[in-house]
């Protein structure tokens, strides 16, 4: 009996992890396809002004309120909003996008501190940009994340003058076929080059917190090939990885909250070209640790 519980706790969690993500075993109400189907337009986000040579800053996994329950390190939010304040003007982010996980379980009653942190980012002129994780969505806190954490929808696009930059929702563990259709769609009348962001990763060494549903891994990856997306950016697995797929970079990165890790993307327009570099409270950092 206490083999078949076991096997049976083990396949769940393999199930879960793996192919949607354990919220939807939880709060099937969190289904990606009850959430948004079609991509929202984002303009004068404050970032079309932009010159053709910017940065900015990436963090994931910030989860707010992780201490109350395990152990972990100390937020490191002090010490990303003293890292903004002594970059030379050259180097400051125009923008920061959050790759999910902001807070652990998804509840309200946790949001006021992240709202806070991102009040202080933008009090400096760095406009946030949120995507939903899957701890987000516990607890069936889509409402408390859409509520809380702009725009305030889990798929959308912004543009620079040079790039195209697509929020995608894979909180439940993948994007689902409604929005890759709607992406489709979008990509066939955006030449420009792109960067894809997101929670989960389509591919990782963590074999059950990747993307495992494989026809919707497969037709993303190629539809990212064949319209120029050059960089995509996720997190959930708390740790840096990196794949290469012809032109298109699938960059993942470690957590923002336990690892004291954020990164630096730096993007030259005229050349269609960027670079990443990480940071934690010291200053440069391997991401790899070494």
């Amino acid at each position: 009996m206490k083999k078949f519980v076991l096997i049976t706790f083990i396949s769940l969690f393999i199930f879960s992890a793996c192919k949607y993500g354990a919220d939807n075993i939880f709060y099937p109400q969190n289904s990606v396809h009850n959430r948004e189907k079609n991509i929202t337009y984002l303009s004068n986000t404050g970032v079309e002004g932009l010159s053709s040579s910017y940065s900015f800053a990436v963090m994931t996994d910030v989860h707010y309120w992780a201490l109350e329950f395990q152990k972990a390190p100390a937020m490191p939010d002090s010490e990303f909003l003293s890292w903004l304040d002594a970059l030379p003007s050259s180097e400051k982010p125009g923008f920061c996008l959050v790759l999910g996980d902001v807070v652990d379980y998804g509840a309200a009653e946790q949001y006021p501190a992240y709202v806070s942190f991102i009040n202080n980012i933008e009090s400096r002129n760095v406009k946030v940009f949120n995507v939903v994780g899957n701890h987000d969505l516990y607890n069936s806190g889509w409402d408390n994340w859409r509520i809380n954490c702009y725009p305030h929808t889990s798929f959308y696009n912004f543009k620079t003058s040079g790039f195209s930059f697509y929020g995608l929702d894979t909180g439940s563990g993948g994007p689902g076929y409604e929005q890759l259709t709607s992406l489709q769609t979008a990509f066939s009348v955006d030449s420009k080059p792109k960067i894809v962001f997101s929670h989960y990763p389509f591919f990782s060494d963590s074999l059950v917190f990747s993307m495992c549903d494989s026809t919707e891994r497969n037709l993303a990856l190629d539809m990212f090939q064949k319209n120029n997306v050059r960089l995509y950016l996720c997190g959930h697995i708390h740790k840096y990885e990196l794949y290469d797929f012809g032109t298109l970079r699938h960059l993942a990165l470690p957590s923002f909250h336990y690892d004291g890790i954020w990164a630096l993307v730096t993007v030259d327009e005229s050349s269609g070209t960027y670079s990443v570099k990480f940071y934690n409270k010291n200053g440069l950092v391997d991401p790899n640790g070494k």
